[in-house]
C-alpha cells in the first residue's frame, strides 16, 4: 500500500475489532501513557483523514472541558487507543515570545508525539495559546485585520511521509472554533498552515476578541521504511501592521518562514520534543 499522500489519502479503512493491536516493543520501550491492552477505540476508526479529524475534534472537546494538558494526553490516548510516546505535558521548556513589549505573549508548549497501535500511525499534536491581545492596529473598522496572516505548522526531522493534518483555533471571545485540512505548504517532514488573525474591538466593558487566540494541530505521519529517530517542533509566524508572510520551506531541517518586509514580523519554534524512535 502507498501511504505517499498528503491529505487526500484513500486507502481502505480500517476495522479494529475489539481491541488495539500491541505497539513494537523498540516503540513502547519509553513511552511514556499506554491505553488498557484490551482498549477499544471510542472514536472514528476510518481513514487517515478521519482519524486525524477525530483526534482534533477529541483535543478540542477535551481542552474545552477544563482538563490539563496531562490529563488531555491520557484521556485521547484512551478514547483512540493511542501510545503516548513523548509527553508534552511533562516537559519544562515552553516557548515564549515577546512581539511588541518586554512581556511574555504567547504559549507554544513542547508537542506531543502519539503511536496509533491499530492503524501504525504516528501524529504529532501541538498548541499555541496568547496571554494577551497585542498588536491592535490604530484604525480599526469592525473587525480589523492584524497585518497579514499568521500561521502554525509542525515538523518532524526524519524520512518520513505526511499522512493528513488538521488545525483548529478559536478566539478568547466571541469567535467559536474554525477547523481546516488544507495546510498551505506541505513538504517532507511537515506542513504549515496559514490564516487571518483578526480582532473585533468590542467596547462596553467586553473584552476584546482575538479569533487566533488558541489553536491545535495534530499531523498523522509514518516512516518511509525502517526505523527514525525523530524530533518533533511546532512553529508559528506573527506579522502585524502592513507586513505579510511572503514564503515557506519545509525540509528535514524544519520549516522556514519568509517576510514582505524587515520589520513587524517574528517566527519562533517551539521547544523540540526529547527523541524518540518511530518504525514502519
Amino acid at each position: 500500500m502507498d501511504y505517499t499522500c498528503h491529505n487526500h489519502c484513500t486507502e481502505t479503512p480500517l476495522m479494529m475489532g475489539t481491541g488495539a493491536a500491541a505497539p513494537p516493543e523498540e516503540i513502547t520501550a519509553e513511552a511514556a501513557y499506554e491505553p488498557s491492552p484490551d482498549c477499544v477505540p471510542t472514536i472514528s476508526e476510518g481513514t487517515v483523514d478521519e482519524r486525524t479529524q477525530a483526534i482534533s475534534d477529541k483535543l478540542v472537546e477535551l481542552s474545552d472541558a477544563g482538563l490539563s494538558p496531562g490529563e488531555v494526553e491520557r484521556e485521547v490516548a484512551d478514547a483512540a487507543c493511542l501510545t503516548v510516546l513523548i509527553s508534552g505535558a511533562d516537559e519544562t521548556g515552553d516557548e515564549l515570545v515577546t512581539p511588541m513589549s518586554n512581556n511574555d505573549d504567547i504559549n507554544m508548549p513542547v508537542p506531543t508525539i502519539y503511536y496509533d497501535t491499530a492503524a501504525k500511525y504516528y501524529y504529532v499534536s501541538g498548541t499555541w495559546k496568547w496571554k494577551k491581545i497585542v498588536d491592535k492596529p490604530t484604525l480599526c473598522v469592525n473587525p480589523c485585520n492584524v497585518g497579514g496572516k499568521d500561521g502554525f505548522g509542525a515538523t518532524v526531522n526524519g524520512n518520513i511521509n505526511v499522512l493528513s493534518e488538521v488545525v483548529q483555533y478559536r478566539g478568547n471571545t466571541y469567535y467559536g472554533w474554525v477547523s481546516s485540512t488544507a495546510a498551505e505548504h506541505a513538504g517532507s517532514s511537515g506542513v504549515f498552515f496559514k490564516f487571518q488573525d483578526k480582532i473585533r474591538l468590542r467596547g462596553g466593558g467586553l473584552s476584546d476578541a482575538l479569533n487566533t487566540w488558541e489553536g491545535k494541530i495534530v499531523m498523522a505521519f509514518r516512516p518511509k521504511s525502517g526505523c527514525e529517530n525523530v524530533v518533533a517542533r511546532t512553529k508559528f509566524a506573527h506579522t502585524w501592521s502592513s507586513t505579510g508572510i511572503s514564503g515557506v520551506s519545509i525540509g528535514n531541517s524544519g520549516i522556514s518562514v519568509s517576510f514582505s518586509s524587515s520589520g513587524s514580523n517574528w517566527q519562533r519554534y517551539s521547544q523540540p520534543s526529547r527523541e524518540t524512535r518511530v518504525c514502519r
